[in-house]
Formats: structure tokens, C-alpha cells, sequence
């Protein structure tokens, strides 16, 4: 079932945890190479609560009995981990010890094989552990940068999206294409919600929102007027937060101000 994580389910929570199986993610989605689905996955996770932990990082092959994923080449373990770290998590788990030697995940690979001989996998671990050790200074208490923002991380608009689609694709489905297009270009873009500090941005797009809330207006002028870029993709601010057609002309007096749209 669809979750609001970052409405009341994850306002309960010290900290929301999500799984990184780059490998496994692209196989099923397809949404620009492992590594860029990789990127795409932390930045939403992000955008959700700010702070999260990675509690099952990839360490090797992956299967069931009925798919496979493709073998991290050598270095390709610490890079994964290295990638959570650089896109905000705070804590970082590899899965996991070693693999099972009974059930539907026996070939599902941990730091060390079902021998318990440490190998590869197991020396970069090591590396990855001590690289952050040293770094920890560094690292803590720093936020990911963010040049351009994409507006996520809100429950209504992606479901009001589903009740009158018209062809489009939803917020998520739009965001993700410029995600991978910032990703591949090395443009630094991430997710963000329109509650959240705006004041890092350049540029703030925002994916076919329909929904569009009063209180998010001040923080968005706000934002326009120190110099950063708004961009409104189509039917963005032509509903209320009720998810009605506005009754005046869209998107609304005050996304009009701010775009120049009439």
C-alpha cells in the first residue's frame, strides 16, 4: 500500500530507514543504470524526513529462485556505500553477514561467503569503514547540495494525479526524467518539498502539482525574490488541496505573481 512517509507515519519516527539494492532496483524499473537509480532513490528518501539510515546496503550478487541480479564488480561495493553517504544517509548497514544456507535468498550474498572465508567483499568493507572513520568530522552535521530542487515528497499530488491524469505523467514519473538528465550531467538536484529551506536552491521545479496549498505561497515568493528560478510544469496550481478544480484563473493569483502566468 501507498505510505505518507513524510505525514503523520514518519512525524512518529526517530528516523525512516530505506534499502539500497541498486542492482536489483534497475532490474525491475529501469530507470537509468544502477547507479543513477541509485541517486534517485536517496534523493526521495531524502526529501521525505531529512535524516535516514541505508539498514540493508547491497554487498553482492542478489537472487531468488525466480531472478537474478548482476555481480558489483570489484570496488563497485564501496562505491554503492560511498553514494548513500554522499546523498545523506547517516547510517549505512551492508547486507549482510553472510548468505543464508537454507530458503529462498541462499544465494543472496553477504560481506563474506557461506565458507565464512573473508574475501573481496570483505576487504573492502573494511576500506569503506575506515574511509568514514577518518571522515566522520567532515561529515557530520552537512546537508547535500542542491543547486536545483524538485518539488516531491508530497502524498496528495501524486494520488491526485491518478483521478484525472489526462495523458500526463505523474509527478514522479516527470521528476524522474530530470533527475536522471541532472544526474547524467552532474548537475547537483535533488527533491524537496515547498515547506522545506528553500534558500539553497537556484531553481525550483515543480512536477505537475495540481494540488497547490495558500501556505506554501509565502516561502516560494520568498524564494523568487532573493533571485531563485521558478518553473511550473503543466495543470501545476489548477486544483485546491480538496483536489477541486480552483475557481478562478489557474494556476492562482499568487503562482501567477510568481511565474508571470495569466
Amino acid at each position: 500500500a501507498d505510505i505518507d512517509f513524510r505525514g503523520q507515519f514518519g512525524q512518529d519516527l526517530d528516523f525512516i530507514g530505506f534499502d539500497i539494492y541498486p542492482m536489483l532496483y534497475d532490474e525491475m524499473r529501469r530507470t537509468g543504470g544502477h547507479a543513477a537509480t541509485q541517486a534517485l532513490h536517496l534523493d526521495i528518501c531524502r526529501a521525505y524526513s531529512g535524516n535516514f539510515i541505508v539498514p540493508e546496503q547491497a554487498s553482492g550478487f542478489g537472487s531468488q529462485p525466480g531472478f537474478s541480479t548482476m555481480t558489483p564488480e570489484p570496488g563497485e561495493m564501496r562505491r554503492m556505500a560511498m553514494t548513500s553517504v554522499a546523498r545523506g544517509a547517516d547510517g549505512v548497514m551492508f547486507f549482510r553477514w553472510r548468505p543464508a544456507h537454507f530458503g529462498a535468498e541462499i544465494y543472496w550474498m553477504g560481506v563474506i561467503d557461506h565458507d565464512d572465508v573473508p574475501r573481496r567483499r570483505y576487504d573492502e568493507a573494511g576500506r569503506f569503514f575506515h574511509e568514514i572513520a577518518a571522515a566522520k568530522e567532515q561529515i557530520l552535521g552537512t546537508a547535500v547540495r542542491m543547486d536545483l530542487g524538485i518539488a516531491g515528497a508530497d502524498f496528495d499530488n501524486q494520488e491526485a494525479h491518478k483521478t484525472y491524469p489526462i495523458g500526463l505523467p505523474s509527478p514522479l514519473e516527470d521528476a524522474t526524467l530530470l533527475h536522471r538528465h541532472c544526474y547524467q550531467n552532474g548537475i547537483a538536484c535533488g527533491f524537496i518539498h515547498p515547506e522545506d529551506d528553500l534558500s539553497r536552491l537556484k531553481a525550483l521545479y515543480v512536477p505537475h502539482w495540481v494540488m497547490w496549498k495558500d501556505e506554501w505561497n509565502e516561502a516560494v515568493e520568498t524564494f523568487v525574490r532573493n533571485g531563485g528560478t521558478l518553473i511550473l510544469s503543466a495543470l501545476s496550481g489548477t486544483r485546491d488541496e480538496n483536489n477541486h478544480i480552483i475557481r478562478e484563473q489557474a494556476p492562482g493569483k499568487a503562482l501567477a505573481a510568481l511565474s508571470g502566468v495569466r
